[in-house]
Parts: structure tokens; sequence; C-alpha cells
């Protein structure tokens, strides 16, 4: 995601969303760590661009997915809605929507075109952001 459009979207989701009755937002920030690249054919490793000499950088996301289904999860014990909009493309999700959408609640997908078939597929529903972004105002 490029940075405008990442920023439009913390933009709506902080500014907007979390404002509204019934909506959380919990938005939390990968750190990136750097990274050694292995060559499989010469078997070396290398850390940086041999062409710019930026350093090789990935960013975990270090339990992420675990507090989002773990929110799910625990929302859903607690009455708390009866349809969730998971923005998400990793198939991790999938058991605890299957585990929600067996118990009479919906999960909505909203994610990237391209992306995430599995967890669409899963779903009650889905949105692709990628038409919604440059509707996303203040």
């Amino acid at each position: 995601m490029n940075p405008a459009t990442e920023g439009k979207l913390r933009q709506f989701l902080e500014g907007f969303l979390d404002r509204q009755p019934s909506f959380r937002v919990k938005i939390r920030e990968r750190r990136a760590k750097k990274r050694k690249i292995h060559c499989a054919s010469c078997d070396t490793y290398s850390e940086s661009c041999q062409n710019c000499g930026a350093d090789f950088m990935w960013a975990p996301e270090k339990g992420v997915e675990t507090a989002i289904v773990t929110d799910l999860l625990s929302l859903a014990v607690e009455d708390a809605f009866d349809v969730a909009i998971l923005l998400s493309s990793d198939a991790d999700h999938i058991p605890a929507v299957e585990w929600l959408q067996a118990r009479g609640r919906k999960v909505i997908n909203a994610t990237w075109a391209k992306h995430g078939f599995d967890l669409k597929r899963t779903c009650w529903a889905s949105i692709e952001l990628d038409g919604v972004m440059p509707l996303l105002k203040r």
C-alpha cells in the first residue's frame, strides 16, 4: 500500500470509524527489522541492495493475527456483534471465521482485489477496498 493510501485509511479508521457507536478500531504498527537474503544459486547471504546499499528489511506482524482472532471470538462470546468486518487477506483467519459463522455471526471480508481469495470465499460477503479508497474522506 502506498503511503498516501495508508494515510487515508488510517485517517478514516481512527478519525471516523473508531468514533462511531459499536466500533472499536485497533491499529498495530509493524516494526521493520534487518533481514539477510539467501541466494540458493551461489549459497551467499546479503544484507543490503547491491545497487543502492539500502538494508533489506522485513516487518514481522508480532501477534497481530492472534489479537484479531482473540477480539473476534471474545466479542462474539460477549454477544457484541451480529456482523463483523474483517480487514485482512490472511487465510489464517479462516478457522475463526468458520467458527463464528457456524454460530450465526456474519463476517464480511474487506481486502484488496486479487488478494485473500480463500478468506473471501469463506466469509459471508466481501468488499474490495481498491475502488472504495478514493471515496474515503473525513
